[in-house]
C-alpha cells in the first residue's frame, strides 16, 4: 500500500469554513478586496491557503498530523481520519467528504520506512553507480539524495534516503514527540529504519510516477505501483559483469574512492586542481566511476529486495 510522509490537497472553495474573520489565518488584499487567507503551524505541520477568487482551498499536511499513529503514514485506510484529526483542533472546519470526493493531489512525499537495511552499503552503492549526467547523488546529512536535474518540474524527481532513527532526535522531532502521550511507542518503531522519501512537487510528476491518469485523491491513494524502485532504477547503472583489480594504477585509484567514500562528487571536488579544464576532470571522473562500478557485486539481489519493500 503506497504511503505518504506530506501531501497536499486542492478541494473547491466550498469544502473549507470558519476561516473568514479568524486571527488564525493571514489576510491578503488587494484593491479593497481578501485575495487570500492563510493558516500556517508548524507542528504538526499544516498549511491552509484559501484564493476566493480561484474558488479553491490547498490543505497541506504530514504524516505527524495522525499523532501516535505518525508510524502509519498518510495511506487510503486513514485520510479520512487525517482530515478529522485537523477538525479536532477545531480551529476551522474541513468537509472531509467533498475533499475525498472532489480534492485533487497537487504535491507529494511518497514514503516508505525499510527495517535492517545496510545504509553504508546501500549509500557507497548509489553513490558510485549514477547512469547519466541527467541524475545527481549526493550525501545529505546522515543520508544521501538521488535527483533527477532537469529544469521543468514535470520532470524532477528527488529521492531522499535517510537514517530515519537517527532524523526522530533532531529537535523539531523532539517537540512533536513530546505533544504525544506514548511517544516512547513511536520512538521505538523507527529504530533501525532507513526511510525512502520521494518527493513529487507537481500534478504531471505525481501521474507519471504513479502511472495514473488522474490526480484526484482516490487515483492517488489507490495507485498500485512502485515509483521509488523505478527512480533507483533509472538513476543508476547495474551492470552483471565484476572485474577484479590488476593494476597498480587501479589499486591507487581504489585507495582514492575509499577515502572519499565512493562520493564521486567528493572526489571531483578534491582532484580539480589537478586538471586544466573541466574536460579533462569529467575523463578521469569517469575512469573513477567506471572502476567504481566494477567493484560493487555483480549480484544486485540485495537491493532488489529493499526496492521491493518500497512498494
Amino acid at each position: 500500500m503506497i504511503r505518504f510522509d506530506k501531501i497536499k490537497i486542492i478541494a473547491p472553495i466550498t469544502a473549507i469554513s470558519g476561516y473568514e474573520n479568524n486571527p488564525c489565518f493571514e489576510e491578503t488584499s488587494k484593491d479593497n478586496e481578501i485575495r487570500r487567507y492563510k493558516f500556517s503551524q508548524n507542528q504538526p505541520s499544516l498549511h491552509v491557503i484559501v484564493t476566493p477568487s480561484e474558488f479553491k482551498v490547498s490543505i497541506e499536511f504530514s504524516g505527524k498530523i495522525l499523532g501516535e499513529r505518525y508510524p502509519d503514514l498518510i495511506n487510503k485506510e486513514n485520510i479520512s481520519l487525517c482530515l478529522n484529526r485537523i477538525n479536532e483542533m477545531g480551529l476551522f472546519n474541513l468537509d472531509t467528504a467533498q475533499i475525498i470526493e472532489e480534492g485533487v493531489v497537487g504535491q507529494c512525499d511518497i514514503t516508505t520506512d525499510i527495517e535492517g537495511i545496510d545504509a553504508d552499503r546501500l549509500s557507497h552503492f548509489l553513490l558510485s553507480h549514477i547512469a547519466s549526467p541527467k541524475w545527481t547523488i549526493e550525501t545529505y546529512g546522515g543520508g544521501i539524495v538521488i535527483r533527477k536535474t532537469v529544469k521543468t518540474s514535470k520532470y524532477q524527481r528527488r529521492l531522499t534516503i535517510y537514517d530515519k532513527e537517527a532524523e526522530m532526535q533532531k529537535q523539531s522531532n523532539l517537540d512533536f514527540l513530546s505533544q504525544l502521550e506514548n511517544s516512547q511507542a513511536v520512538v521505538d518503531y523507527f529504530k533501525n529504519k532507513t526511510r525512502l522519501e520521494l518527493n513529487l512537487n507537481s500534478m504531471q510528476a505525481i501521474r507519471d510516477a504513479l502511472g495514473i491518469e488522474s490526480n484526484s485523491i482516490q487515483s492517488v491513494l489507490h495507485a498500485e505501483c512502485n515509483p521509488i524502485r523505478e527512480v533507483v532504477h533509472s538513476s543508476v547503472k547495474l551492470s552483471a559483469e565484476e572485474k577484479e583489480v590488476t593494476l597498480l594504477r587501479d589499486f591507487e585509484r581504489c585507495a582514492v574512492l575509499e577515502k572519499y567514500d565512493f562520493d564521486i562528487s567528493l572526489i571531483r571536488a578534491n582532484i580539480s586542481r589537478f586538471f586544466s579544464n573541466a574536460n579533462s576532470v569529467n575523463k578521469a571522473l569517469a575512469v573513477y566511476r567506471k572502476l567504481a562500478q566494477s567493484l560493487r557485486p555483480a549480484d544486485f539481489s540485495w537491493l532488489y529486495s529493499i526496492l521491493d519493500q518500497a512498494a
